[in-house]
Formats: C-alpha cells, structure tokens, sequence
C-alpha cells in the first residue's frame, strides 16, 4: 500500500471512530438517617446492581468534628467534601465508587456525636464532583446554587437544622425530589435534582425550616459516567512491515 493510500485510509477511519458514551445518572436507594454519641456506629444499606455505582454518606459532626473513618463492609470511603455547614455543626461528604451490591455494612468511627445519612445512584463516574457549595445561616429558609460545567449531570443536597423540621425541598428550576426527611431529632434531610440539570445555567436546590434556628446545607453536582470511546477500525498494519529504514529509500 503507498503511503498516500494509507494515510487516506487513516484519516477515514478516525472519521469513523465511536463516540465516547454516555451512561444517565439514576437514583438508587437512601437511608436517612442514624446516630451515634461516639466511637463506632454500625448500619446496614442496600445497594442495587446498576452499573457505574457510587455510595455518599453525609456525616453531620454535632460540633466535634468530622469522622475519622467511614467504611463500606471494610473499603474505605473518600472525603470529597470536608467541614462544610456552619459554625455550630459541619457536613462533610464521604464517597465510595463501584461498592459491593446488595446488603453493604457502613460503619462510621467518630470521637464525638455525629448524624449520618447514605444515598446512592448508578451510571457516575466515579467520586469526582462537577462542583459544590455550602451555605449557613439562621432562618427559616437556605438555598444552595451550582452551575454545572459538565453535561447530563445531577445536583443532590443535603441539610441540617437545629431544630425539629418540617421540611420542604424547593428547586429553580423545579424538579427536585425530596429523598429522606428523618433522623433522631428529625433534623436533617437530602434532596436531588431526579433528572439531569443543564450545563451553564445555575441550579439552585434549598429547604424550608419549621423554625429560625442554625441550619447548614452542602450541595454536589455528580457526572454522569462516560466510556472510552472505541478505537479506530482495524487497518493495514502490514504497512509497518513495508517501511524500509536504510539510506533514502523511506518507503517502497
């Protein structure tokens, strides 16, 4: 084959190279919430088996600190998010890609009291955010705002207020779901945009309070999980055995 051929061949079949795929961003299961004065505490969460998981285990400290340890029937979860919420309390965002399906045992090691919730959903890639953010206050309302600088992604939230709430989960635009209201004082919930939110365009995801007291909320945004795209199609590679390497004669 002459090399003006081949590299025509070439140029035509990166032309036809497949594009990278797109996996959709789906919820899976929650689990809001548990407490524990210290040390280590046990719970068990269900997994479902989509492909492309990720588990996130919002931890709010009381006050004492983020946790030391948080695991997945013994693998480690990730910090992604650290001591974001407030001054009284901070929520911090621990994550695990690809966790084992099916009955997974969290456990949650902390020196102080802390409040824990577990989400899950299928088709991320991996723990990395497209963004977040963390607001605080005292009042009856907080709202938390990401523009996006990925595709197709999702925005979830999660809030805590001291105070026995009546939560509400508003959303601009609307469309966000309410995922777990619960808790030992019924403090804390999580929210999720339940649908992909649009790249550029800020999405705002908030809650209203029963009472005006100390509330924090930490918001991500996760990115839907893409595959490699695929290689080129098979070529001539009996070309690389015509190529003559001595003296001019490059190319036969």
């Amino acid at each position: 084959m002459s090399i003006k051929k081949y590299l025509l061949f070439l140029l035509l079949g990166f032309l036809f190279v497949a594009p990278v795929a797109h996996a959709a961003i789906a919820f899976d299961n929650e689990k809001t919430s548990v407490y524990a004065a210290s040390g280590v505490s046990t719970t068990t969460y269900t997994m479902g088996s989509g492909a492309n998981g990720v588990l996130l285990v919002w931890n709010e400290d009381g006050g004492g600190g983020d946790p030391q340890t948080v695991t997945a029937s013994g693998t480690a979860l990730t910090k992604i998010i650290a001591g974001s919420g407030g001054a009284a309390f901070g929520i911090s965002l621990w994550c695990l890609a690809s966790p084992p399906t099916g009955s997974i045992i969290v456990k949650v090691s902390s020196t102080a009291q802390i409040y824990y919730s577990e989400i899950s959903y299928t088709g991320v890639q991996s723990c990395t955010l497209d963004g977040s953010a963390s607001s605080t206050g005292s009042a009856t309302a907080g709202t938390n705002s990401i523009t996006p600088s990925h595709t197709n992604t999702w925005m979830t939230s999660y809030a805590e207020n001291e105070s026995t709430a009546s939560w509400t989960a508003t959303s601009t635009p609307t469309g966000s779901v309410l995922r777990g209201n619960s808790g030992e004082f019924g403090d804390m919930s999580m929210v999720d945009s339940s649908g992909t939110i649009a790249n550029g365009s800020a999405y705002k995801q908030g809650f209203t309070f029963s009472a005006s007291t100390a509330y924090g909320i930490v918001s991500a945004t996760l990115i839907p999980y893409a595959a490699a795209p695929a290689g080129p199609p098979n070529l001539d590679y009996q070309f690389a055995a015509n190529l003559k390497l001595t003296g001019n004669a490059i190319f036969r």
